[in-house]
């Protein structure tokens, strides 16, 4: 999930600019995102309210799904996507470019003489618009059955182990070591793990069938300039917001561990 740029709301409509699509996802994706529109792809869209969702073809066969919407932190976007990135991606810039095009174009002038309609009853409105229920439902049960289903000839797993962070701070810090190692039959770890840099999800070819989407939006925060020099391992505060939501995920994926892979597993609670 990408957070991120100023948004605001205008009598239930969601108004933002192009400047804070940029601010949102960097000048990179917003100017992919100009090219998918360009080309067509985002092929599906649904605007309601504050909340932005799409349908956009990128390089995987299937399209990716998306919704955007005006958080009620500081009016800053909330991005989701089912593609690799998870988020402040371009296929949200495609979305959210598309949005803003929509709004500048001149509506239809509306028929001088409408045909006549039967007045029914009007049904009660659903509380979202089946369209998008449909796609965010897809969204969900996408993710979450591919965190949970992993192929059976998959035993290799990414263990998040946590520790103290070595460095001389005043103010302590939890350092997460992302590491690759072989699952056990019986539940634990095979002791010949190794370091995996979470930079290395993203670079071009195949992606390695053991990291889930969970690991992949970890990976992306782990990876961004804020982070510790290296992006190895994130180190904040735990009194820092952000600190708090990525040490939620971590422990999410019940993969994550005090001091090494063979150490006391961690959960939330």
């Amino acid at each position: 999930m990408g957070a991120g740029a100023c948004c605001g709301n205008n009598r239930g409509v969601m108004t933002y600019t192009e400047d804070d699509i940029r601010r949102h996802v960097g000048a990179r994706a917003l100017e992919a995102g100009r090219h998918y529109l360009r080309e067509g792809r985002v092929d599906a869209f649904f605007r309601e309210g504050d909340l932005i969702a799409a349908q956009v073809k990128g390089t995987a066969r299937r399209p990716y799904l998306l919704s955007v919407q005006c958080s009620s932190d500081a009016g800053a976007f909330e991005s989701e996507c089912s593609c690799p990135v998870g988020g402040a991606c371009k296929h949200v810039a495609a979305a959210l470019l598309k949005g803003l095009r929509e709004r500048r174009e001149p509506a239809r002038p509306a028929p001088a003489h409408p045909p006549p309609q039967a007045v029914v009853a009007a049904p009660m409105a659903p509380d979202l618009p089946p369209a998008l229920a449909s796609w965010l439902g897809a969204l969900d049960a996408g993710r979450a059955e591919e965190e949970t289903d992993y192929p059976a000839s998959v035993s290799k797993r990414i263990v998040y182990v946590l520790s103290p962070d070595a460095r001389a701070d005043a103010v302590p810090h939890l350092a997460v070591q992302a590491m690759t190692a072989r699952l056990r039959k019986d539940g634990s770890f095979a002791p010949n793990e190794r370091r995996f840099e979470p930079r290395a999800a993203f670079k071009p070819g195949a992606r390695p069938l053991y990291l889930r989407h969970a690991d992949l939006r970890i990976f992306h925060k782990l990876s961004t300039p804020l982070r510790a020099p290296g992006a190895a391992y994130f180190s904040s505060p735990l009194t820092a917001e952000e600190g708090f939501a990525l040490l939620e995920e971590i422990l999410a994926t019940g993969r994550a561990r005090w001091l090494g892979v063979d150490g006391p597993a961690l959960a939330l609670g």
